[in-house]
């Protein structure tokens, strides 16, 4: 076994995992705009950036677009503030540090997706995107195997979530048959985010385990 994670609680850290547990937002508001949404909308066949689409067309009208696209802002602030502030608690040395500089960089591409709708600038749309999905997805595997020497559960949790994430956003890009793109292109999102979540959760129940000692 190696260095215990985190290596430290100091507050800034503790800050970073809240910010990270705080990102679970991103699947909240995605339920709170389908359930709005004045078409049908299909997990399936739409996408997630559907949600964001400013206007309304004959098959999709999000009328909480705005509160969307602010949340792929947040929480693109959430994942880049939390790699942040976690920087100094994660051993491993270079894993590590590409791993966190990546998770930073998703946040960045979600920033951008969330700052240029798809119906509104969709070359700029879909290069956020895909930054932020293969950043995303790079960086679960390589915090994951750092993890797997400290906390084996959560490191086998994020090493497949990248696997799984970067396996589907390739079926997604190529259109493979078998599934829809919508469930693709969740696949390709959902796992590595919830990872998100689980981490920063379990560097807060760290730290209030470490203070009711």
């Amino acid at each position: 076994m190696g260095e215990a994670f985190p290596t430290t609680l100091a507050p800034a850290v503790v800050f970073g995992g809240a910010a990270w547990t705080l990102s679970v937002v991103f699947f909240v508001v995605q339920g709170i705009a389908q359930a709005a949404s004045v078409r049908p909308f299909s997990l399936t066949t739409n996408l997630i950036s559907d949600l964001g689409n400013t206007t309304c067309s004959a098959a999709l009208c999000s009328p909480l677009h705005d509160l969307m696209n602010g949340t792929f802002i947040v929480v693109g602030v959430l994942h880049w503030s939390g790699a942040a502030a976690t920087w100094r608690a994660w051993p491993g040395g270079i894993r590590s540090r590409a791993g966190l500089s990546l998770l930073a960089l998703a946040g960045w591409g979600l920033i951008f997706a969330g700052t240029f709708p798809e119906d509104v600038a969709p070359d700029m749309h879909r290069f956020g995107a895909l930054v932020g999905l293969v950043s995303l997805n790079v960086s679960m595997m390589l915090l994951g195997s750092v993890l797997l020497e400290r906390v084996r559960p959560l490191g086998l949790g994020a090493t497949v979530a990248g696997v799984v994430g970067l396996i589907s956003l390739a079926m997604f890009l190529i259109k493979a048959p078998g599934l829809p793109s919508g469930v693709w292109e969740r696949l390709a999102d959902y796992p590595g985010a919830a990872m998100v979540v689980v981490m920063g959760a379990f560097i807060v129940v760290r730290a209030f385990n470490d203070r009711v000692r």
